[in-house]
């Protein structure tokens, strides 16, 4: 499936009630593609996004055709997470190997920017932006010795860099190179980029919203979320001291009622989209709104702006312990996760 790897095919499976592997038992704790694979000369990008599926002789034909039906469905899934028009996710985290990076968009998500894509999702990446029609318009690297703006580029048959020919905004006393991005911009400041808003030609300190690379010391960026290349959490925040995240544990009955108890409480569906097509989460009757992980850092900051008591829920828990991490370290007092997610809630 262009633009799925095989963790998250294993997620939307699972999300449907079918149990399937990446790979055999007897490599179960190897994280490298199928020797096998490789050896019938399979791409490594199909390898990636292979899995297994066995059965036992106690398998039986009606035990095989529910199985088949809930691939369908999966199938289903995935054809519906691809047409359904879904709002632009304006920042998306890209995760491999300990390493982040960052696409961003504009509104209609028909333009974006590729900051230090993980070299071992290229493939992948250039796959979800073909699917979403969405040109590039800079791809570049924050450091040395990623490569993996060189690799996207590669691909989509594109120059790597800051590109030639950008238009200034004002900031602070000086001025700075910037990219329009529907209608913000990507500023260049020394080692750092500013994503904000510019009014009239300026972009204010007060109105730069994400920083990537070296943020500038005393530019008044107290409000921006700065993201990371490296590092968990990977996103973090100057102008707030970050929350003990001891305490954010509810079992799903104390979730239920901690819900029921705070109307403004808001619960989270932290899973991809094929997952949440799949299955859409709820809580002893408490629906969720879907907000994916990799999009985390861009919903976050809404959430430090107007507060309200958030608690995650993903498939087993570990992506939404994640996500209450995340906001209780930006400064966030309310953020709880659901401990064993869908699997245990009921």
């Amino acid at each position: 499936v262009p633009g799925l790897g095989s963790k998250e095919l294993l997620d939307l499976f699972d999300a449907a009630g079918l149990r399937v592997s990446a790979g055999s038992a007897c490599s179960a704790a190897k994280a490298a593609p199928s020797y096998v694979l490789d050896a019938m000369g399979v791409p490594a990008e199909r390898s990636a996004s292979a899995v297994r599926l066995s059965f036992g002789p106690l398998a039986d034909d009606a035990f095989i055709e529910d199985a088949c039906a809930r691939i369908a469905h999966c199938g289903r899934a995935l054809v519906q997470a691809k047409s359904v028009a879904q709002p632009a996710p304006r920042l998306q985290q890209l995760e491999s190997g300990g390493t982040s990076g960052w696409l961003l968009f504009d509104d209609e998500g028909r333009h974006g920017i590729a900051i230090d894509p993980p070299a071992a999702l290229a493939a992948r990446i250039a796959a979800d932006l073909c699917t979403r029609n969405c040109r590039l318009l800079a791809c570049f690297d924050t450091g040395t010795g990623t490569g993996g703006a060189d690799a996207l580029c590669d691909i989509l048959g594109m120059s790597p860099g800051w590109p030639g020919g950008a238009q200034q905004v004002r900031f602070g006393r000086g001025t700075l190179d910037a990219i329009a991005l529907g209608q913000d911009v990507l500023a260049k400041t020394g080692d750092g980029y500013l994503l904000g808003r510019p009014e009239h030609g300026e972009l204010a300190a007060d109105a730069v919203r994400f920083v990537f690379g070296a943020a500038p010391s005393d530019a008044g960026l107290d409000a921006a979320l700065c993201c990371h290349r490296a590092g968990e959490p990977a996103v973090s925040r100057t102008a707030a001291a970050a929350l003990a995240d001891d305490g954010i544990d509810l079992d799903p009955t104390t979730a239920a009622a901690y819900l029921a108890a705070h109307p403004d409480a808001l619960l989270v569906d932290v899973r991809e989209l094929p997952e949440h097509a799949a299955c859409c989460a709820q809580l002893r009757g408490h629906a969720a709104q879907h907000v994916p992980l990799s999009q985390l850092a861009g919903q976050a900051a809404h959430w430090l702006r107007e507060p309200r008591p958030l608690v995650f829920l993903c498939r087993s828990g570990n992506r939404s312990a994640r996500a209450a991490r995340l906001l209780r370290r930006l400064g966030h007092a309310q953020a709880w996760h659901v401990a064993g997610g869908l699997a245990l809630a009921g």
